[in-house]
């Protein structure tokens, strides 16, 4: 059967509106973020003599970030939803009489035992393209992900509260270590000081997530002094750790888009 154009198009709305949300959040954080909500202080090692930038403080996003992410969740699940239903009807010639999910499980054996039910009159071909795009937590955990955080969303505002240690600009401490390599050549240092020296911001093994106060971000060296060109950028991932592991959501979210939309497009011929 012939892919209908309409129908596609159709579920292409209820992405982009989740692409639309997505783009909301970040303007929200970005906001957010420019308020400088982390005030980072130092203190020295008593013993080592390091000097030691943390967290001095840390203020919540506010609770409406919460409401537009679970906004481009919806958006983004329920087009998952429209494509099941869409698969079955053509399927099946008619529209479905049950409620009709597209299946995302949290491992292949939940997913092969109950999977295909959720399509049930779906064509055997695109069942098997379902198959191939394996709904499920270590198959595709952009989907998985998705749709774990759209089922927290629905009983509870999601936690915004996990803030992120994104980098760190290391360029201070280059310079300083530069400087005292060239220390006993004149020459070397001057042109050295020359030099234009960019920021090079640094991205931690650990991201300290859910981010606290008196963390410690970044340790320097023995009597450096505090340096104001040693900065620290911060980014927001959800309070729900089991699911997305402190990843920045805004990425994240952009992901998932990308994963529903491969869905679309893996599916369209059978819509």
């Amino acid at each position: 059967m012939p892919v209908n154009a309409g129908r596609v198009d159709a579920i292409k709305v209820k992405i982009d509106r989740g692409r639309k949300h997505i783009a909301d959040a970040s303007g929200f954080i970005d906001s957010y973020l420019s308020r400088n909500p982390f005030s980072v202080s130092t203190r020295r090692d008593p013993q080592t003599r390091r000097l030691i930038y943390f967290v001095n403080n840390v203020d919540q996003p506010d609770p409406q970030l919460a409401g537009i992410v679970g906004d481009a969740l919806h958006n983004l699940r329920s087009s998952l939803d429209h494509i099941a239903y869409r698969l079955v009807e053509n399927g099946s010639g008619q529209p479905p009489s049950r409620r009709i999910y597209f299946p995302i499980f949290d491992d292949r054996t939940n997913y092969e035992s109950d999977g295909h039910r959720q399509v049930r009159g779906a064509s055997p071909n695109a069942v098997q393209v379902i198959d191939a795009i394996r709904p499920y937590r270590e198959g595709n955990s952009r989907l998985w992900q998705l749709h774990r955080l759209n089922i927290v969303d629905k009983h509870r505002l999601l936690l915004m509260g996990g803030a992120v240690f994104d980098s760190v600009n290391i360029s201070p401490t280059i310079q300083r270590a530069m400087h005292q390599a060239f220390i006993h050549n004149a020459d070397l240092q001057a042109r050295f000081n020359s030099m234009p020296m960019p920021d090079l911001f640094l991205h931690p093994a650990d991201n300290l997530f859910p981010l606290m106060a008196g963390a410690e971000l970044y340790i320097d060296a023995p009597d450096a002094e505090p340096h104001p060109h040693t900065t620290f950028r911060f980014t927001v991932s959800v309070g729900d750790a089991e699911i997305l592991h402190g990843e920045p959501i805004v990425p994240a979210l952009t992901e998932m888009a990308n994963a529903v939309e491969a869905v679309l497009n893996q599916l369209a011929s059978h819509i």
